[in-house]
């Protein structure tokens, strides 16, 4: 128990000095860096598997090969998402 809360303490210590912090931050970025291509490969997918879903619904809702509804038109012709469209009222600065 006495070791436990000195290793504790010693932590808390450490975790309150700026040169720490720093450090931890830069570590932090790093991994963070190595991660993004994964992140992003597992995000995109995510969104595939979403609107997968979302179109099966919609045909079951709307009834399977009825042609009923529009069609989803995603992306351009080879198959990849645009980019975003920005709002469309203009600028929020009041403008």
């Amino acid at each position: 128990m006495l070791f436990r809360r000195l290793i504790v303490r010693a932590l808390m210590t450490a975790a309150r000095n700026p040169h720490v912090q720093r450090k931890a931050g830069e570590v932090a970025g790093k991994a963070m860096q190595q991660a993004r291509p994964g992140l992003m490969k597992a995000s995109h997918r995510a969104g595939e598997l979403t609107r997968k879903a979302s179109d099966k619904l919609q045909d079951t809702i709307n009834g399977a090969g009825g042609g009923q509804g529009k069609a989803r038109v995603r992306g351009n012709a080879k198959g990849k998402g645009g980019k975003r469209q920005g709002p469309k009222d203009g600028p929020k600065d009041g403008r």
